[in-house]
This record gives structure tokens, C-alpha cells and sequence, in this order.
């Protein structure tokens, strides 16, 4: 899976290098939180939301965290 990032003002798309983070990843829905500079990935595989922070600086993600619950039966779409 590669997960990249929109450059409105270039008009370009560059891939996210994603550090931190072995697991597996099939993302059903993304949310990004510009205030807490997090991205939101709901994981279909392992039915989980995964929590990763956006580093500015070298434009990557650094898993964090993830969010579990019974009440995921397949996390499909995130907003938050």
C-alpha cells in the first residue's frame, strides 16, 4: 500500500514514507486532523483504527497508536 500526499500549491503528489509501523495495512477510510497533524487509518485487515503522526519535516507518518473496540466489525471510513 503506498499512501501519498496532494500538494495543492505545486500541483504534485509525492509518496508518504511510513516509519514506525511492521503490522499489516488495508486502508478502508482516512481522516486527517490538521490541528493535531494525525491521520485516522481505518485498518480493514486487522478491523482497527491506526493512529500515525505526520512529520512535517521530512513529510512521513510515525505510527502511534491504534484503536480497538467490539464494536469494529470492519472499520470502513474514519471520521473523527
Amino acid at each position: 500500500v503506498n499512501l501519498c500526499i496532494f500538494d495543492p500549491k505545486k500541483n504534485s503528489i509525492a509518496k508518504i514514507e511510513i516509519t514506525n509501523f511492521d503490522g499489516s495495512l488495508n486502508p478502508a477510510g482516512m481522516f486527517y486532523d490538521h490541528k493535531n497533524k494525525k491521520l485516522y487509518v481505518a485498518n480493514y485487515t486487522k478491523k482497527n483504527v491506526l493512529v500515525f503522526d505526520y512529520l512535517e519535516s521530512n513529510k512521513s507518518l510515525k505510527f502511534s497508536n491504534y484503536i480497538n473496540s467490539d464494536l469494529f466489525k470492519g472499520p470502513e471510513d474514519v471520521f473523527v
